[in-house]
């Protein structure tokens, strides 16, 4: 998959009543960095009370939400102010992924931050049983966590098992 460009950078309009947005663009630097939530409601899913006769498919929780930063200003009249919106990663200047993508080496530290596993001795680094509390390793993948965390347990593991080429 190959993400290149920008992201789009939908505009939003808000009435300027008394210049009351103007005062808020003056207090806190033209609203920048505020976050705006967009939530979309399809027209067949809207409350029964926006129909003459009713509407049996009403159900105004079937919504898609949309999350954005006020990035800029970028028209202000007495009647209306405009603002530049962009999405939180585009905002963050977040470069994705923030780490490298692994199908099946683990990153944690084992029994550290992440790793979770604080039982006895398992097996050593090539996933073989052993006892002996100085000859525990994790392998560092899907089936060294599996020995330490059986079914039907979660597995804390910091890899991607779905990202393995398919074929």
């Amino acid at each position: 998959m190959k993400n290149e460009g920008v992201y789009s950078r939908p505009q939003m309009v808000v009435a300027n009543i008394g210049g009351l947005i103007t005062g808020m663009n003056n207090d806190f630097n033209d609203l920048r960095g505020m976050k705006v939530t967009r939530r979309q409601v399809e027209v067949k899913y809207l409350d029964a009370v926006n129909f003459p006769n009713g509407n049996p498919d009403a159900d105004p929780s079937i919504e898609a939400v949309s999350f954005y930063v006020v990035e800029a200003m970028s028209e202000e009249t007495a009647d209306q102010v405009q603002y530049e919106l962009s999405t939180p990663i585009d905002a963050d200047k977040a470069v994705i992924p923030g780490r490298t993508i692994l199908a099946d080496v683990c990153q944690w530290q084992y029994r550290g931050d992440g790793c979770m596993y604080a039982g006895g001795p398992v097996a050593n680094d090539k996933d073989e049983p052993t006892s002996d509390p100085k000859a525990d390793r994790c392998s560092h993948r899907l089936s060294g966590c599996r020995l330490r965390f059986p079914r039907p347990n979660p597995l804390p593991i910091s890899c991607f098992p779905g990202s393995s080429k398919v074929g």
